[in-house]
């Protein structure tokens, strides 16, 4: 089988009211939108490779999971809290260190920190 000729990869979480919500992933991310490419569709693009899109369409919102690999878990849960949005506490795994938080339509956003094995 012919392998894909990937470029990049972005994951897509629905929301039910992008005005409502862009300015909060804006708050996650610590940044605006970099792109909109079309009415209903905000864009980030992460310097590993990669992004994530936001789209308008109420049907389908609250269903969605995006986690995020974040270098310092600490650091970004300090950054989130201090944003005012209230993310969980950081979790201990085997492998990995977490915290969860959830946007305004109930989408589940994990920002995880990968251990050393």
């Amino acid at each position: 089988m012919p392998k894909m000729t990937l470029k990049t990869v972005l994951a897509q979480i629905c929301v039910s009211d992008l005005a409502r919500s862009e300015p909060w992933y804006a708050e996650v991310f610590g940044t605006e939108a970099d792109r909109h490419p079309m009415d209903g569709l905000a864009e980030w693009y992460f310097e590993a490779g990669g992004g994530v899109q936001i789209f308008q369409n109420e049907e389908n919102a609250s269903h969605g999971t995006l986690t995020l690999l974040v270098r310092d878990i600490v650091s970004e849960h300090q950054r989130l809290c201090k944003s005012g949005l209230a993310p969980g506490d950081i979790e201990e795994g085997t492998n990995v260190r977490l915290c969860q938080i959830n946007d305004s339509d109930g989408n589940l956003i994990v920002l995880a920190e990968p251990q050393q094995a």
